[in-house]
């Protein structure tokens, strides 16, 4: 965690190489971090899960100069799990990607695919359903017919005199 320290150079930054290797989290919040520290955060850890990078100029320079400062660094960080106070979630991470690649229109078409796999899943899971009564009902009735032959024998028996 070295969140608060005043770091404002990209240098302070590369000072953390020696511990990159083990660096899961990372805590850069609340510096002074400009906009060309990145390069040098993704060179430190590009395995990172976690990264804090809020409330550093950085977030705004990102941001204005490049597009997304979330889409693009969930892209850069292929193991990101968490950034800032938000999770990473499969689709954000699939949209950023995509968004990384081929912009805007990439990205939506990742999310159209995103409303046809949830279709498709509801298609799915309604056609199992109604599988499932089909063959509740096709059981309950073959159970109805056994049970009324079984009656119909019984009644037959009472009444036909025995010999």
């Amino acid at each position: 965690n070295v969140a608060h320290n005043r770091l404002a150079t990209a240098a302070s930054v590369e000072a953390l190489r020696e511990c990159a290797s083990t660096l899961d989290v990372l805590d850069l919040s609340s510096n002074q971090l400009p906009g060309d520290a990145l390069d040098a955060v993704g060179a430190l850890a590009p395995t990172l899960r976690v990264l804090y990078l809020r409330r550093n100029p950085l977030v705004e320079h990102v941001s204005s100069t490049m597009g997304s400062y979330r889409k693009r660094l969930i892209a850069r960080f292929a193991h990101l799990s968490y950034l800032d106070d938000q999770p990473v979630n499969a689709n954000e991470r699939r949209t950023a990607e995509a968004w990384a690649v081929g912009g805007d229109a990439s990205e939506a078409a990742v999310r159209e695919s995103f409303q046809t796999e949830a279709r498709d899943r509801v298609r799915r899971n309604t056609q199992y359903m109604m599988k499932l009564k089909e063959n509740a009902l096709t059981k309950r009735r073959a159970s109805e017919a056994a049970a009324s032959s079984a009656s119909m024998e019984a009644a037959v028996a009472l009444v036909t005199p025995r010999r």
